[in-house]
């Protein structure tokens, strides 16, 4: 026997059942659904340094992205940060990846944190996980 036999002997077709047609269909627009998404939120705007500490309430703990000139990379016993000024203002960027060179123009995605407030003192940083790595909540 060199392949699937009907009860009379004859072979069956090698069509696709509607369901199973149906099923791949509906896999195919699942997945071209999740790439416009994922592809539309890596396309997401900067926001300006100067709007995130306008409105810190609403972008304390959420994922931004931001563009602009990164100055003065440190690297203190594994802790790396370094300013990143998008003429707005400068925010302090803590990150898990390489340094950038200082001057250099980057996109900077992560997580705003208002890291300390005394008075009138006030922290706020850019966490900026691996590449790959999940953002902490």
């Amino acid at each position: 026997m060199d392949g699937p036999q009907t009860p009379a002997g004859g072979r069956r077709s090698a069509a696709l059942s509607p369901a199973l047609l149906a099923g791949l269909v509906v896999v195919l627009l699942l997945g071209g659904l999740l790439l416009f998404f994922v592809l539309r939120a890596s396309r997401e705007e900067p926001v300006s340094v100067a709007t995130i500490v306008a409105d810190l309430r609403t972008y304390d703990g959420q994922s931004v992205t931001l563009k602009g000139r990164a100055l003065s990379p440190t690297n203190i016993f594994g802790l790396k940060y370094y300013d990143l000024d998008d003429g707005s203002g400068s925010i302090k960027v803590i990150t898990e990846r390489g340094l950038p060179a200082e001057g250099s123009e980057i996109t900077v995605t992560g997580v705003v944190k208002q890291a300390v407030q005394i008075g009138e003192m006030e922290l706020t940083v850019v966490y900026e996980p691996q590449l790959g790595e999940a953002e902490p909540q």
